[in-house]
């Protein structure tokens, strides 16, 4: 009997394509269902955090799904990875609501867009900063409930569901845990090597890396050997991606990192 090959997967550019084409029909058909066009205020702004990015969460999920052997038809796949992109959202627009930050991928922040829709449609100015935190804090919460749902609706059957929401539910109490640690370490600046390396192992490297390659893998029904090896790799390549970018938060071009160099100094906000 020959044994099925495991799923070529496309090239980045087509991945990149059907991720954000699952998550435009899920936005269009929350946007038809919506009770009241007062959800535009919202969804506007969201489709303008999923524009862009790297989109490295959901190719990684992808790439750990195909490391696990899948085979057959990757819609399932693409669905749960897009599920990733939108609880991205949710930790990218609170993250910056804690932050203060203006600016996010070379636009403004979401907190600061909203507060611009306010008063371009008639809020008064007094009211517009505190609109644009409170309707952040709200499409977090809604990109969150978004995220999960896409995930369920995925098409993945019971099986594997039962072995992905685990998965799923650790990285985001790690997330959290992560931005907690982040925010206690805020205006504590010191050299403590070993503090700053456990913020960027639960704020990030499990996160952006380690966490997608066992979701992918566990939507394809991975054994725990294969898990165990997306650690092995994903750990280390998170942490070094953390590093690179705090250089860059830095050090690099804001035309080009989409962010301001002075937000982590003013701050005093240690590597995370």
């Amino acid at each position: 009997m020959t044994q099925a090959l495991p799923t070529a997967l496309p090239d980045l550019a087509s991945l990149r394509q059907q991720v954000g084409a699952a998550l435009t029909g899920f936005l269009d058909a929350k946007e038809r269902a919506a009770p009241g066009i007062e959800l535009l205020h919202l969804t506007t702004t969201l489709r303008g955090l999923l524009t862009g990015g790297k989109r490295l969460r959901s190719l990684l999920c992808l790439y750990g799904w195909q490391a696990a052997g899948a085979t057959g038809d990757m819609a399932g796949a693409v669905r749960a990875a897009a599920s990733l992109e939108l609880f991205q959202v949710f930790a990218l627009v609170h993250d910056d609501v804690m932050d203060d930050s203006d600016v996010r991928r070379g636009r403004p922040s979401a907190h600061r867009a909203l507060a611009t829709a306010y008063t371009d449609g008639g809020g008064p100015d007094s009211r517009a900063r505190a609109h644009g935190l409170g309707a952040a804090v709200l499409l977090g919460d809604l990109a969150l409930v978004w995220s999960d749902e896409l995930l369920r609706a995925a098409g993945l059957g019971p099986e594997r569901l039962a072995q992905v929401l685990p998965l799923v539910a650790e990285m985001r109490s790690e997330v959290m845990y992560g931005q907690l640690l982040d925010l206690q370490s805020t205006g504590r600046v010191s050299g403590d090597v070993d503090t700053a390396l456990h913020v960027i192992r639960y704020k990030t490297a499990k996160y952006t890396i380690e966490r997608p390659l066992h979701i992918g893998a566990a939507v394809a029904g991975a054994a725990p050997p294969v898990l165990d090896a997306c650690t092995a790799f994903g750990i280390p390549l998170g942490e070094a991606f953390q590093l690179r970018d705090d250089l860059l938060g830095v050090f690099g071009d804001p035309a080009r990192t989409g962010k301001s160099v002075l937000d982590d100094l003013r701050e005093e906000r240690p590597p995370s």
